[in-house]
């Protein structure tokens, strides 16, 4: 599939994430979400509530959030400043997503529970939607131009938290074996990298990678 077919699939799948007004779908389920306060940051589920799935990502969600303020600060406070929210909720094609008019990482709810996605995935999920916020309070807005440098830097922030992981080898090696293939191929995941390992990636959300310099290795 192309860039472009791609690109016209994730925007149909919900036009509004890159709008300035939160959609009324949005705030509807926004409204009927089970949700906590951590630390300021609005965490909430709007998963379905068969086996008490609502709660179960919430925990989940919160020990990931754990997982990064014991190991990494800095992402820490850069996630509680820079995100409003993270949102557990169906989302069309993705692990995750950034919802840039409720300033929101929203994770998918089928990645959250899987068996397979570990809490360290999660972690760094977050950390990598995170990372499109910040760069958007900075000013550097999810523009096709610079897809390329913008998941790059985000892969970098990954990268970053894994190396201070005391059992992060394994997920290590599965974001330089992902790096290496999409090097290889010159495309890359449009979410994050670890992903991989909680559903199967498909081709169709790939993109050109590009090196990214200037501005961009700051993040």
């Amino acid at each position: 599939m192309t860039e472009r077919v791609a690109s016209k699939r994730r925007n149909a799948a919900n036009p509004n994430r890159h709008g300035t007004k939160p959609s009324a779908k949005d705030k509807f389920e926004l409204w009927l979400s089970t949700s906590r306060t951590i630390d300021g940051l609005w965490v909430g589920s709007c998963a379905r509530d068969r086996k008490n799935e609502r709660e179960i990502t919430l925990r989940r969600v919160e020990e990931a959030l754990r997982l990064i303020k014991l190991y990494d600060p800095l992402s820490y406070s850069r996630i509680i400043r820079d995100l409003k929210r993270i949102w557990v909720n169906l989302v069309p094609h993705y692990n995750a997503w950034y919802l840039h008019p409720l300033q929101a990482c929203v994770l998918d709810e089928r990645y959250v529970l899987s068996e397979t996605t570990t809490l360290e995935q999660i972690a760094l999920t977050i950390i990598h939607e995170a990372t499109h916020a910040r760069l958007e309070r900075c000013g550097i807005d999810y523009d096709e131009k610079l897809r390329q440098r913008i998941e790059a830097v985000c892969l970098r922030r990954e990268f970053a938290f894994v190396a201070k992981l005391p059992n992060g080898a394994k997920l290590r090696d599965e974001l330089a074996r992902t790096l290496e293939w999409s090097t290889a191929n010159r495309i890359t995941t449009r979410i994050s990298a670890s992903a991989s390992a909680g559903l199967k990636v498909k081709r169709e959300r790939f993109v050109i990678l590009g090196r990214p310099s200037g501005l961009f290795t700051r993040y």
